[in-house]
């Protein structure tokens, strides 16, 4: 249970931020929406999976994949805000 609890606070911290950062370039707020949503609905997917089995499962395993995706969008995506404002 405390494992599941640090986990959480590593990802969702980070999350939060990118989260913040891509609601702060004024980007689409259907974009900003669905953001928020996946990555909600990845780290409760994480959380039931981790609470369920003590090894790999479907819901840990997917969570954890669904949780990196929308990071890595959200990160790419501040990336290339950056790069277009640096050309304007």
């Amino acid at each position: 249970c405390v494992r599941a609890h640090g986990n959480a606070i590593e990802y969702l911290s980070i999350g939060l931020i990118l989260l913040l950062l891509v609601e702060m370039n004024q980007t689409q707020p259907l974009l900003v929406h669905s953001f928020g949503i996946a990555l909600l609905v990845g780290r409760v997917m994480h959380a039931v999976g981790l609470s369920r089995s003590s090894g790999p499962s479907f819901g840990r395993v997917g969570g954890m994949i669904l949780t990196l995706t929308v990071l890595g969008c959200m990160a790419a995506l501040l990336i290339w805000q950056f790069v277009l404002r640096l050309t304007v």
